[in-house]
């Protein structure tokens, strides 16, 4: 039915906003929205046929072909990534990779991915990531998973192929999330989920068929 439906939009023309401002590293390709006061800063690839709406900042960053970027979104900062010295000083560490964005992949309004420390954050193809979610340094989701609104995924996570992770849940650094998993709104996953799982709950606990 989405597919159909799609066959009878009208396409929009594309075009980068006067009010946009476009670094000259950056690489643009054809068929481009870019809508108002959104900034691409250096280091930023861009596919074809991709659209980006208004405010959004996006830096260190490559986005696949037919992606759709909402408004407001921040892609490629640095996060929080601060080591506390004994005497309470914090040193702050710097980022090093980017963030890979695959082809299809459909990003609503309000979300921030943060880049890499020493890995690049990674979205996977036709994956879609749900208003105000908040995405960690090096955290990696592949193809056609789905992140509900305002889903915290901490550092270094890894989400595998097809797994859906409900609106307002929150995964802890470093936790590896396995293919085709369901994980329930307002969920806190605290440890590694096995694939073919559902859990919620908080802390995430599998779902009892019994």
């Amino acid at each position: 039915f989405c597919f159909a439906s799609s066959l009878f939009q009208e396409k929009k023309e594309c075009n980068i906003h006067k009010t946009a401002i476009v670094h000259p590293s950056a690489i643009i390709g054809e068929n481009i929205s870019i809508g108002p006061y959104s900034v691409i800063e250096k280091d930023v690839i861009i596919g074809d046929n991709v659209e980006i709406g208004s405010h959004s900042n996006i830096r260190y960053c490559e986005i696949g072909k037919e992606s759709v970027i909402g408004s407001g979104v921040k892609i490629g900062l640095d996060t929080i990534g601060h080591q506390k010295y004994d005497d309470g000083t914090w040193l702050k560490r710097p980022f090093f990779k980017k963030v890979i964005i695959g082809n299809g992949v459909f990003i609503y309004s309000g979300v921030i991915i943060s880049r890499g420390f020493l890995d690049n954050t990674e979205i996977g193809e036709n994956s879609i990531i749900g208003e105000g979610t908040c995405i960690g340094s090096g955290v990696s989701i592949k193809k056609s998973c789905l992140l509900g609104k305002s889903v915290t995924v901490s550092g270094s996570v890894k989400i595998n192929d097809y797994s859906i992770i409900w609106g307002n849940a929150s995964i802890r650094d470093r936790i590896k999330i396995g293919k085709d998993v369901v994980v329930g709104m307002g969920s806190v996953v605290v440890k590694d989920v096995e694939d073919s799982t559902t859990v919620f709950g908080n802390p995430a606990r599998k779902q009892n068929h019994s």
